[in-house]
């Protein structure tokens, strides 16, 4: 599964390439310049789109099966307007969730698309979780839990405002981010709190962190902005 900045949603056989079915989604005049990536659940391709919406389409034949809008665009120009989910959407269980440039985080149902509840943070980084918290980055760099039950806010983290953030990853007890100084942070989980940082980068901008950490167990990778790849351990 493809899902393109021209709003199209690709199925491609994996093993000759050959294209099984093309969803499209509106696109509107200005977007930002990213795209959701798709994510296959119990028989269905969920993406965010640029016009605020989350769509399931059947991974079988393309059809689609719901369509939810989650941002609502307003103000008297594009960039105004500018809505767009180019988050990956977060499925837990029967839930899903996403958030968009706009400033609406919201949970839905996964097999209906009833929105269960909706917060207003505003961010183009995907969603993480550990048990009942979820983590979001938003446009300014803050970092937030909350619960994902039901919203409710637990803490905030704004001492890496402006700082170009990654996404947060799960790591341990602990959230991971990078910023585009080549700083990894780690924060902790229950309160929020930087309990240790380590630089990278060298304190520049040409080395800094764009992508968001990859783990696994209590490793993470990342790479810096000229090319180094760093696999780091937390204690």
């Amino acid at each position: 599964m493809v899902n393109t900045t021209s709003g199209h949603t690709l199925a491609l056989d994996a093993d000759s390439g050959e294209q099984k079915w093309d969803f499209e989604s509106e696109v509107p005049p200005l977007s930002l310049r990213g795209v959701s990536s798709p994510v296959m659940a119990s028989g269905g391709v969920l993406t965010g789109t640029a016009n605020g919406k989350l769509a399931v389409v059947v991974a079988e034949n393309g059809v689609l099966a719901w369509e939810q809008a989650v941002a609502s665009p307003t103000g008297a120009t594009e960039l105004d307007r500018i809505a767009d989910i180019d988050t990956k959407p977060l499925i837990i269980g029967g839930s899903v969730y996403v958030v968009s440039y706009d400033g609406t985080l919201a949970a839905l149902d996964l097999r209906s698309g009833r929105i269960m509840w909706k917060r207003e943070y505003a961010s183009f980084q995907s969603l993480s979780y550990a048990g009942n918290n979820l983590f979001v980055v938003d446009t300014s760099s803050v970092v937030y839990a909350l619960d994902r039950r039901n919203g409710i806010e637990l803490w905030s983290q704004s001492g890496l405002r402006e700082r170009g953030l990654t996404a947060a990853q799960t790591v341990a007890d602990y959230v991971v981010v990078g910023d585009k100084w080549g700083f990894v942070h780690w924060l902790n989980q229950t309160d929020g709190k930087i309990v240790a940082r380590l630089s990278l980068g060298g304190d520049d901008e040409d080395e800094g962190i764009y992508t968001a950490p990859v783990v696994d167990g209590n490793v993470f990778y990342t790479q810096t902005r000229d090319g180094q790849v760093y696999a780091v351990e937390t204690p």
